[in-house]
Parts: C-alpha cells; sequence; structure tokens
C-alpha cells in the first residue's frame, strides 16, 4: 500500500502531507498489500469525476481504515480483513 502512496506522489504531484498522510506510518504501511486499498467517496459524483456509474463498487467499511484524504470527499482505505 505505501507503493500507492509513493505513485500519488511521485508519479501524480499529490504531496502526502496535502493528503493528510503521515509519513512516518508509511513503514507499516508497506506490510499491505496495494489489492487492499481503495479509492471511495461518499457521494456519487465523486466516482463521476473519476469514472461511470458502472465502475460503482460498495463496501463493507467497519473494518477499514482511512488512510489518506484527498481534500475533494475522496478517501483512500485500507480494507479490513
Amino acid at each position: 500500500m505505501a507503493d500507492l502512496l509513493h505513485f500519488e506522489e511521485e508519479e501524480l504531484g499529490n504531496r502526502l502531507e496535502d493528503m493528510q498522510v503521515n509519513r512516518n506510518l508509511l513503514t507499516d504501511l508497506e506490510k499491505y498489500p496495494a489489492r487492499k486499498a481503495r479509492w471511495v467517496t461518499l457521494r456519487i459524483a465523486g466516482v463521476l469525476h473519476y469514472g461511470s456509474r458502472d465502475e460503482v463498487d460498495t463496501y463493507e467499511l467497519e473494518d477499514a481504515i482511512v488512510v489518506a484524504n484527498d481534500g475533494d470527499g475522496g478517501f483512500l482505505i485500507l480494507l479490513g480483513d
């Protein structure tokens, strides 16, 4: 999952500080594969900004942890088991 955050910063130019990511957590996040991460939003408008209704999935977020915030209603979450 840390690789995903490095990609956000290095390739897309999104500063981790702007996404409210604590750099000290990157080492811990390396333990988790990217397949456990999802960008989510609570608003359909947020989905439509990046994709289509066909790409909408619903997740049970009981054990999820918010890792980052895009400042526009999107959240990067780590899915629980």
